[in-house]
């Protein structure tokens, strides 16, 4: 009896932590009216990153949290173009994908169809960075409507486990 609720337990933490089916094989993916796994993701890890040491700790612990289920939450990077923005998430993502962590890649376009990303993603056992990279428009754009949607909540209750990180060379 024992021996079965220790496989049990066994293959939940299992599936945890690797995923099944398609987030098992892939840890990057990008969104284009449906998930899509991408073979040959950027491999760039944190040691290959130099300076900004300070910031970057700030959102290794946001997504150490994340991941950890202590919360974490959604970030907006900004600053100068090349100042490893998007390396740093890329980075994140391939530290902790042992740890049960995939990113996917959500175009300026896809905005609107974040509703059915999430949904998509919610019940799967693993964490996910919605990765908006380079993002910049007027606040009469229908894609900053929608994101803010999104980040403000709606009737429907957003997925603990996805989380939105973007990145912005402007502030505002």
């Amino acid at each position: 009896k024992h021996g079965a609720r220790d496989s049990l337990y066994a293959l939940e933490a299992f599936h945890q932590q690797n995923g099944y089916g398609v987030f098992a094989r892939f840890g990057a993916f990008r969104w284009d009216k449906a998930l899509i796994g991408i073979p040959k993701p950027d491999p760039v890890r944190l040691a290959d990153l130099k300076s900004y040491e300070y910031e970057r700790g700030l959102v290794a612990a946001n997504t150490m949290d994340f991941v950890e289920k202590r919360g974490g939450g959604n970030l907006l990077l900004y600053g100068d173009r090349g100042t490893g923005k998007s390396s740093t998430v890329k980075a994140l993502a391939n530290e902790y994908r042992p740890m049960g962590l995939r990113i996917v890649e959500v175009t300026r376009d896809a905005i609107p169809q974040f509703p059915a990303i999430m949904e998509h993603l919610r019940e799967v056992p693993l964490r996910f960075i919605l990765f908006l990279d380079d993002l910049s428009f007027s606040s009469d754009d229908e894609s900053f409507s929608a994101l803010k949607s999104v980040l403000e909540g709606g009737v429907v209750s957003r997925p603990e486990n996805c989380r939105i990180y973007a990145t912005s060379n402007r502030r505002h």
